[in-house]
């Protein structure tokens, strides 16, 4: 059965896209689009109406120079520069995304997108969403997980990989990234540790020897002994937020998606979706407008 958008956010997006104008109009005020850019000649871009036959946007920087007079698109200097996508259609995509449960092809009947540039620009935001995520972390919870197997024959068979990953359990914000060689020696976890997590972060493992030399590259590392508890009951040391995260992440995956896509894609909604309720959809979509920002 085909996921829907509720009767709010469809109205919501209805609202945004309802004309071409309308669009444009959300995309400068969400600072997507540019107001004003830099000309050649060093002078100042600013936009000015022109016709369909000049723009397709019906709008166009012009140099405030009488000497110089140049165009350019209303896109330049933006996150869509290269893209002819309309307003409207790149709008609806982003309600689209940010409601996690549609697949490509729920997407493609709401928009009228085609499918190939809806798994394009789908990519291309996940991609651009790194920049947002990591380092600010502060308690640490982190394991090492082979992820790709498929369950009970279903899904296609996706090849094993090395995963490490690590939750702020104030935040609830994660890291996840796949291990250099698919592999879990020491060497690559702690490489990976060093990269994703700030140094004087308390960490929190099982005790696996891969994780002894922590507490001699700049971190406080407690342990605990999962044979014996789930919770330290000295230091209060516990994986449980992790093993949470885990199971979220097993239920995310999908066959049709790259592992790194996944992953973003739920670093991307944790860090903008936690402890947010009723509030995940619009928070969501506030991050995707926040790459096109960028």
């Amino acid at each position: 059965m085909p996921s829907v958008l509720s009767r709010g956010v469809f109205s919501e997006m209805m609202r945004l896209t309802e004309t071409e104008e309308a669009a444009r109009q959300f995309m400068l005020q969400q600072g997507i689009l540019r107001t004003t850019i830099q000309c050649a000649c060093t002078n100042t871009m600013t936009l000015r109406p022109c016709s369909a036959t000049e723009s397709p946007d019906f709008q166009e920087f012009r140099c405030q120079a009488t000497s110089c007079r140049k165009t350019k698109s209303c896109r330049s200097d933006s996150y869509l520069s290269n893209s002819n996508l309309p307003f409207a259609k790149l709008i609806q995509l982003l309600f689209c995304f940010a409601s996690k449960n549609l697949t490509n092809v729920d997407i493609v009947a709401y928009t009228g997108v085609y499918r190939k540039s809806v798994g394009e620009w789908k990519g291309s935001l996940l991609e651009a969403a790194t920049i947002w995520i990591l380092n600010d972390l502060q308690i640490v919870e982190i394991d090492e997980a082979l992820m790709g197997c498929r369950k009970y024959n279903r899904r296609r068979v996706q090849e094993d990989a090395w995963v490490l990953g690590g939750i702020c359990r104030r935040t609830g914000h994660c890291f996840l990234v796949q291990c250099l060689g698919n592999s879990s020696d020491a060497a690559t976890l702690l490489t990976l540790i060093q990269k994703n997590v700030m140094p004087g972060t308390t960490i929190h493992t099982d005790q696996w020897a891969a994780y002894n030399q922590l507490s001699t590259k700049g971190f406080t590392h407690l342990t605990v002994n999962r044979t014996l508890y789930f919770v330290d009951p000295l230091t209060n040391c516990h994986r449980n937020t992790q093993e949470g995260m885990w199971h979220h992440l097993k239920r995310r995956l999908d066959s049709h998606q790259s592992l790194e896509h996944v992953f973003i894609e739920f670093m991307l909604r944790r860090r903008f979706e936690a402890n947010c309720g009723v509030a995940q959809i619009e928070n969501a979509l506030h991050a995707f407008v926040a790459v096109l920002r960028y």
